[in-house]
């Protein structure tokens, strides 16, 4: 026999050759038999047994009355909940509870597809497992893609769902719309997707300039482009780049957002012209001003031309006098291009032939005279040449504005020698001028004594002319004799006469 007590929270299975036999409610027991088995079952506890089954205790009145039971199947969860407090979370199985002494409900959700908890509480979707928990933001959108199938599009929300959360992909709607699980078409069959996304097909030779709410973002190439537009308004300018020339209607500031690999920029100062060229032909003359072309299958290429007034210089240039002297010439040429076009269509490097033409002018012009007659005339030399250049002007499409030589430089020992004869020349003019003084002062000089002689007065007057100047070289006056300094100077000067 045995004795033992069963609270009240508790039950008692009695079991004889392995066979439930009774069910004991709470109080003092009496077991007899040495071939049975007790077995106390707490109440508390989800009700489960190490001699028999579920099933063959549900099948007991008193068991199957006092329990609550959830059978859970495969992709299937139970919420389950104890006096309306949420307790835990069920997975796949036969979950059987005690139904006396606390309420036990239960909530079973499908997990077949993710499923929406928007209404669950968030005390509760917190206690899920990170694994099953699945977040999408306003922003976003989610594509249940199963066997490479959309099989359904997600909005903002909460969800939960089983293991498989690889079948989802999560699209961020502020970039384009684009899967790795399915193409572009069969994303926009979903009317859920294709009332909320623009799409824009981009041919050959047209570019889309994209705006976002008015505000250039990019360049789109050639494809097909599909944008959210929820949150964000997207337009689109389509652009025809067989016309290179950028039109008017295409705000001049998107170009310092866009790669240079997509335009050129010519820019034309106050002072010069271009030659704008496709494919090698040319279209007309820009001018001043910036301009902007498409880069496409016309190459685009542009000249620019200064318009200003242009020098040409030509340094150390030797020419062969007649006289067999070489001599270096610096000389300058200024001129203006008339026209732009045929300077750069009909001749040939403009620049070197007008160089060439003035070698040869100056080298005509000096083989004829001796270098005496070139250094002496050397404005002569200047005006021939520019003669010369004012006769092929129409040839080299421009206006000459005058011409004329800077230097004539002598070799070395012809500069010495030049510079001991002008040396030995400015020597004589200067002897010259000397003699000249010498005999002025003394035709002076005699001119001066005849006039004292005749005017006693006049001789008085420069005697103490000397006599001041004398003065004004003498420090200290000693005066002897007690006479006064005017009485002294007086007898001197009656002494002299």
């Amino acid at each position: 026999m045995m004795k033992f007590v069963i609270l009240e929270q508790q039950r008692g299975l009695v079991f004889q050759n392995g066979k439930l036999q009774k069910v004991l409610e709470s109080g003092k027991h009496r077991v007899f038999g040495t071939q049975k088995q007790v077995e106390i079952l707490d109440m508390e506890q989800p009700l489960t047994s190490e001699y028999c089954s579920i099933e063959t205790l549900l099948k007991e009145p008193n068991i199957a009355a006092q329990t609550a039971m959830v059978d859970i199947k495969d992709q299937q969860v139970a919420l389950h909940y104890v006096d309306g407090n949420f307790q835990e979370l069920l997975h796949t199985g036969k979950h059987v509870f005690w139904n006396v002494w606390k309420h036990h409900t239960f909530e079973v959700m499908d997990l077949s597809a993710p499923l929406s908890c928007d209404t669950m509480p968030n005390y509760i979707f917190d206690q899920m497992p990170s694994h099953m928990k699945l977040v999408i933001l306003e922003e976003q959108k989610g594509l249940v893609c199963k066997n490479g199938t959309l099989s359904n599009i997600l909005e903002h929300g909460k969800y939960i769902m089983d293991d498989n959360r690889k079948d989802v992909e999560i699209l961020d709607m502020e970039h384009p719309l684009a899967s790795q699980y399915c193409n572009i078409e069969t994303l926009l069959q979903q009317p859920q997707i294709a009332e909320q996304t623009i799409s824009i097909d981009v041919k050959d030779e047209e570019i889309a300039l994209h705006y976002v709410d008015n505000n250039f973002l990019e360049v789109l190439q050639t494809g097909k482009y599909v944008f959210w537009d929820v949150w964000k308004k997207h337009t689109f300018q389509i652009v025809d780049i067989t016309e290179p020339a950028v039109s008017d209607d295409i705000p001049k500031y998107i170009f310092s957002k866009i790669p240079s690999a997509y335009f050129i920029k010519v820019e034309v100062a106050e002072y010069q012209k271009a030659r704008l060229y496709y494919d090698q032909t040319l279209v007309r003359l820009l001018d001043k001003g910036i301009y902007y072309f498409w880069k496409s299958a016309k190459k685009v290429q542009a000249g620019i031309v200064d318009m200003r007034l242009l020098q040409m210089d030509i340094n150390g240039q030797e020419v062969l006098t007649q006289d067999k002297v070489t001599i270096r010439v610096n000389f300058v040429c200024h001129y203006k291009i008339k026209d732009y076009v045929k300077v750069l269509t009909e001749i040939d490097d403009y620049q070197e032939q007008m160089h060439v033409a003035i070698q040869l002018a100056l080298r005509e012009y000096i083989a004829r005279y001796r270098m005496d007659e070139l250094l002496e005339n050397k404005e002569a030399v200047s005006a021939f040449v520019f003669q010369k250049l004012k006769e092929k002007e129409e040839m080299f499409y421009v206006e000459i504005i005058d011409a004329g030589i800077k230097d004539l430089i002598l070799p070395g020992d012809v500069r010495d020698i030049m510079n001991t004869v002008l040396l030995a020349e400015k020597r004589a003019q200067a002897n010259v001028i000397t003699r000249r003084e010498e005999v002025a002062s003394t035709r002076s000089l005699l001119n001066t004594a005849k006039l004292m002689e005749e005017n006693k007065i006049l001789y008085q007057l420069k005697k103490l002319e000397y006599l001041e100047r004398i003065c004004e070289n003498v420090g200290n006056i000693q005066v002897h004799g007690g006479q006064d300094l005017l009485a002294q100077l007086t007898s001197t000067l009656q002494g002299s006469e």
